[in-house]
């Protein structure tokens, strides 16, 4: 028992899921939104599929709920992280997104409950760094949620900005984006 709490990696793989829904937990309820998954290894080697599974249709469209899985092969090797990000689009929110990695060692998984992460109206962001918040003057009138983020946790992909109404850029240099924040930026404009 003392060489295994010693030595993990002599252990199998143990994978711990840690999701991150939308802006800082806020997605426009129907539109696309990010999801980010930090996969941390604290075991031997693992080589798997992650599996998002959303659930779309449903009274709303015109027929019965079916579930959506979204797929990426995944090595983790021996105590480390790895974050993946994917745009998901659920149509029906009161069934959980469920987050699985499986392998031949090991399997996790997560439920999410959507419906205290939803907004009904699209989110305005205000990236910032250092996540402050400027004096700036939204009007009393704007009931879309105000997310407040850095350049860095911009989403590479174009559908994930489809909730947002608004992106405030305070005191930013757009220098700073990777290529494929900057195009998925010029595909939202």
């Amino acid at each position: 028992f003392f060489i295994l709490f010693l030595l993990p990696s002599l252990c199998g793989a143990e994978i711990f899921l840690e999701p991150r829904i939308g802006f800082h937990g806020v997605f426009q309820l129907g539109r696309p939104f990010p999801l980010e998954i930090e996969l941390s290894n604290s075991g031997r080697p693992a080589e798997g599929i992650l599996e998002i599974a959303v659930w779309k249709g449903g009274a709303t469209k015109g027929g019965a709920p079916y579930l959506l899985y979204y797929r990426r092969d995944i090595f983790l090797s021996p105590q480390s992280r790895k974050t993946v990000q994917i745009t998901v689009d659920p149509d029906f929110i009161s069934r959980p997104l469920k987050i699985t990695f499986s392998s031949p060692a090991v399997t996790a998984s997560r439920e999410i409950d959507l419906r205290r992460h939803f907004s009904p109206s699209p989110v305005v962001l205000l990236v910032s760094e250092g996540n402050t918040i400027a004096a700036v003057s939204l009007g009393s009138t704007l009931t879309n949620r105000l997310v407040v983020l850095t350049l860095a946790e911009l989403p590479p992909d174009p559908r994930a900005l489809l909730g947002v109404s608004h992106l405030i850029l305070y005191d930013q240099s757009l220098r700073d984006l990777s290529k494929s924040q900057f195009l998925a930026l010029d595909t939202w404009l």
